[in-house]
Formats: structure tokens, C-alpha cells, sequence
């Protein structure tokens, strides 16, 4: 090639890179205001490029609802809320992976009746199971019995042994005798001893794990058959001897003495709370509640009751930012711990996630946001990892929390 004839090889490459920049050749094109992302981007080989569907609607679609940004304008056919950082949906011409920035991946898979765990679903061929993701990647092999998935750990099974995995890689492989269960993400069960992922039985101040740790606490074995706190960070145990012991949340735990009195100790194992009648749980957002004669109430920080026990049914054992949301008549209400009083909130089924209300009265949803204002009305509501999935009139939206 000449000279001449390479100079003008290069300025034509560099015009085409130059333009792809400004186009979009990355593989990727706007569906909404789309822009690159690292979710999809170590997967971009295996996946045609992002488009937006030739059957979206023209003209807005999603309605403003206060407090979120709509992901998309698209009314999608088929939606299914927000897990491991994307949503399966469909259109009438396609199926598609939805991100949390309104980006649309195509995909070959149709994700609408699979249980995912996160980015993972359990795959079966011939009877036997496997792992693989959303994006199309084989995890484990279809050659085992049973598979249980939390996060991204897995336990697979066959007639020889079990295999634990996290993030794809095996880090022990257990026989079959040992009778293992999946606990959490990072422990399991093998007998009765609680191990890592890595088969190590796990101990605090040479005592054995009786549960998973919280707060960098764990209860432990003690050899008076009864359990204790043990703090790992200093490998110290703290508190007494307790009959039935809770794990810590914002700092308190609540635990049974042997001679049945109920108490809230903080991280130091200090007693902050006693009672024989009255089993006070632990601290969310300022308040706590208890138990009283099968009847629930509410506290303040410093356990002044603040209610009395006048719940007999909760929907949630916990509070719901300053609510608590208590059995009223047929159905549910919601009780102001602020105001302590009812707030006049009252539905067939209310449910709380993250800030929300999604209160259900026959086929019509409502959703309130946490000063109780009705947001949105609409078929079903689900709100997950930030995003609001709502359907109206047949159709799926998504919001995001601005």
C-alpha cells in the first residue's frame, strides 16, 4: 500500500471511530436516554444490541408519580419486578432484561413462570438441576439432585455429595452423609455445627456458633448447655447465660434468662431492659416493641411505653418507619407511633417496602409514601431494590427513587 494510499486508510478509520462515538456503535443505542452500564457490558458478546421495541407507544406512557423518575415510557406487556439488578420483560415482539437506568438487553430467554435467585435461576434437563443467569451463563452443569441458591452461593447436591459454590468457583465438597443446608450466604449447616463456606466450623472465644452473626455478635455454645453473646472483633464474651438469645439490630439484643426474665443488653452485654411480663424487642427508628400477654405495644428509645398493649395481631413484627400496622376489622390499619394514634389508613391488605405502602382493596391498589399520601393508583404494585414496579391498565411500569 502507498503512503498516500495509508494516510487516507487511517483518516477513514479514525472518521469512522469518530463516528461511532456519536452513534453509538458500542453495541449499544438509546432506549429512553440509554447510556453504557457496566451490568450488561462484561456480557455485551452474547446479546444483540439495545434498541428500543418497534411496538413501544408513542408519547408518554408512564405517569409521574412523586418521588420517582419513570425508567421508561415504554407500558411493557409483561414485567416482573426488580432481583439482582434487573427485571425480565416482554413486549409484544420481544423479551428483554430492564436495568435500573432504563436500559433494555434482548434476550432468548423467556424468564415469566422461573423463580430467580438474584441474577441466578435453577435450570432442568433430564431431571437433573443446574445454575445459570439471567444473561445466559451456565453456573453449574444440569448434573445434580437439588440445588439451593441464597445470593450468589449455591449448594448443590447429587447421591455422593454436596458442593458448595460462591460466585461460581467451589470452595468445599461435603459426602452426602453429613446432611448440609444452606443457611445464609456465607454459612451453612452440617449437623449441628455451623461452618463457613469453606467447611470450617466457625467459633468465637472457643465456643461453638449457635447462629449467624449480627452486628459482629454471635451467640455461642456455652457448657452449661445455655448460650451467651460473644463479641468476635475482641473475642470477648459478653452478657450472661440466656436460656433464648435474639441477635443484635442497631446495637440491642433481646434475651431470655433461665429464670424467664426478658432482656435488652447493648454491645457491651450492659442490661438496659428487664422483665419478667414484657419481652421488648429490638430498636427500629427510634422505637421498639413488645410483647405483653400475647398482646403487642410499642416503646420509645428509653423503653417508656408509648401505646400500651392494645395489638393483638401485627402485620409486621417490627416497625414500618413511625407506623406499626395492626389487624382493624376485616382488614388492616396504620397506627402513627409519632402521633400515637390511628392515622385513619385503612385497607383490605396493607404491605411496607422501603418507604412504601402498598395497600390492596379487592383488584385496585394504592400506594402511599411514607407520610401516607396516595402516590399511585393502579392494578398491582411491588416495590424492590429501589424500583417501584406498578401494572395499570394492563400494562408494566417502572420508577426509580429520585
Amino acid at each position: 500500500m502507498a503512503v498516500g494510499d495509508r494516510n487516507i486508510h487511517i483518516v477513514f478509520i479514525a472518521a469512522v471511530f469518530c463516528l461511532c462515538l456519536l452513534c453509538g456503535c458500542d453495541g449499544y443505542r438509546r432506549a429512553d436516554k440509554i447510556t453504557d452500564y457496566e451490568l450488561f457490558l462484561h456480557n455485551y458478546t452474547k446479546y444483540s444490541d439495545i434498541y428500543l421495541p418497534p411496538d413501544a407507544p408513542v408519547g408518554p406512557g408512564a405517569e409521574n408519580i412523586e418521588g420517582f423518575t419513570a425508567l421508561s415510557e415504554i407500558g411493557f406487556e409483561f414485567g416482573k419486578s426488580f432481583d439482582g439488578g434487573v427485571a425480565f420483560v416482554k413486549t409484544k415482539s420481544g423479551k428483554y432484561l430492564l436495568n435500573a437506568r432504563g436500559e433494555l438487553k434482548e434476550t432468548k430467554l423467556d424468564l415469566s413462570e422461573t423463580q430467580t435467585y438474584g441474577t441466578y435461576y435453577i435450570a432442568e434437563e433430564n431431571g437433573l438441576k443446574g445454575v445459570r443467569t439471567v444473561f445466559g451463563d451456565e453456573i453449574l452443569p444440569c448434573a445434580y439432585s437439588e440445588i439451593r441458591i441464597i445470593g450468589k452461593t449455591v449448594l448443590a447436591e447429587n447421591a455422593e455429595r454436596y458442593e458448595i459454590y460462591s460466585c461460581g468457583v467451589l470452595t468445599c465438597a461435603v459426602p452426602a452423609r453429613e446432611n448440609v443446608s444452606l443457611i445464609s450466604e456465607n454459612y451453612i449447616l452440617a449437623g449441628d455445627t455451623l461452618r463457613d463456606l469453606y467447611y470450617n466450623a466457625q467459633y468465637a472465644c472457643g465456643r461453638k456458633y449457635a447462629a449467624v452473626p449480627s452486628e459482629g455478635k454471635v451467640t455461642v455454645e456455652l457448657e452449661s448447655g445455655y448460650v451467651g453473646y460473644a463479641d468476635i472483633e475482641n473475642m470477648r464474651l459478653i452478657g450472661g447465660e440466656y436460656a433464648e438469645a435474639s441477635g443484635f439490630c442497631e446495637g440491642t439484643a433481646t434475651a431470655r434468662k433461665p429464670s424467664g426474665e426478658w432482656v435488652v443488653i447493648d454491645s457491651l452485654g450492659n442490661e438496659l431492659f428487664s422483665s419478667k411480663a414484657v419481652k421488648a424487642g429490638n430498636s427500629a427508628n427510634g422505637y421498639r416493641l413488645y410483647l405483653k400477654y400475647n398482646f403487642y405495644g410499642a416503646m420509645d428509645g428509653e423503653f417508656n411505653d408509648i401505646t400500651g398493649a392494645i395489638f393483638h395481631t401485627l402485620r409486621y413484627e417490627y416497625v414500618t418507619g413511625d407506623c406499626v400496622i395492626p389487624r382493624y376489622g376485616k382488614g388492616y390499619a396504620v397506627y402513627s407511633l409519632a402521633e400515637r394514634r390511628y392515622t385513619g389508613v385503612e385497607h383490605e391488605q396493607i404491605d411496607y417496602a422501603d418507604g412504601l405502602f402498598i395497600c390492596r382493596d379487592g383488584e385496585k391498589t394504592i400506594v402511599r409514601n411514607g407520610a401516607l399520601k396516595i402516590i399511585a393508583e393502579c392494578e398491582s404494585a411491588e416495590m424492590s431494590e429501589n424500583v417501584l414496579t406498578i401494572r395499570k391498565d394492563g400494562k408494566y411500569f417502572y420508577y426509580i427513587k429520585s
